[in-house]
C-alpha cells in the first residue's frame, strides 16, 4: 500500500481501492521516496514532507486547480470538526459525546438507563419501579434519575 497524491486538488492519502482521487476524481500518483519518513516508510508521509510535496509537485503542476484545492481544504476542516465531536473511547454503544445535562446539579457526567436495567428493576421491585422506569438518564454526581 503506497501513499498517493493528486496533482489537481493536492490530496495526499492512501487510495485503497483505486488510483483515482476520491475528492476530484483525477488520477493520483505515488508519493516519491524523497517525501517518505527517512526514505524507508512508504506508508507514512510527515506533515513537513506533505507541505514540501504540495509546494514542489502539486502547486507547480499545470493540472493544479487553486479553487478545487481551497474547496478540499474547507471540506477537510469540516470533517475534522465533526470528528472532534466524536468520542471514540466511549464504552457505551453511542460514539457521540453526551450533550445531556442533569437538571439538578448541571453535571454532564450522566448515563442512559438501559432497558435491561429497567427490566431488572421491575423484576425486583414490581409496581414500585414505575416511577424510576419512566426516567431515561441517571446522574453519576448527584445520583438522581431524570
Amino acid at each position: 500500500m503506497v501513499v498517493r497524491y493528486c496533482k489537481k486538488c493536492g490530496r495526499v492519502a492512501h487510495f485503497y481501492t483505486s488510483e483515482v482521487c476520491d475528492f476530484c476524481k483525477s488520477i493520483t500518483l505515488p508519493v516519491p521516496e524523497k517525501y517518505w519518513l527517512d526514505g524507508t516508510d512508504e506508508d507514512f508521509v510527515p506533515l513537513e514532507s506533505k507541505k514540501l510535496l504540495l509546494e514542489e509537485l502539486v502547486k507547480t503542476s499545470p493540472e493544479f486547480d487553486q479553487q478545487l484545492y481551497e474547496k478540499r481544504l474547507i471540506e477537510d476542516k469540516m470533517i475534522k470538526s465533526i470528528l472532534s465531536q466524536v468520542d471514540f473511547s466511549s464504552k457505551s454503544g453511542s460514539a457521540v459525546k453526551t450533550a445531556v445535562e442533569c437538571p439538578y446539579c448541571h453535571s454532564t457526567n450522566v448515563k442512559k438507563i438501559s432497558g435491561v436495567s429497567k427490566a431488572a428493576h421491575t423484576a425486583l421491585f414490581g409496581i414500585f419501579s414505575i416511577g424510576r422506569n419512566s426516567k431515561n438518564f441517571h446522574c453519576n454526581n448527584c445520583k438522581s434519575d431524570f
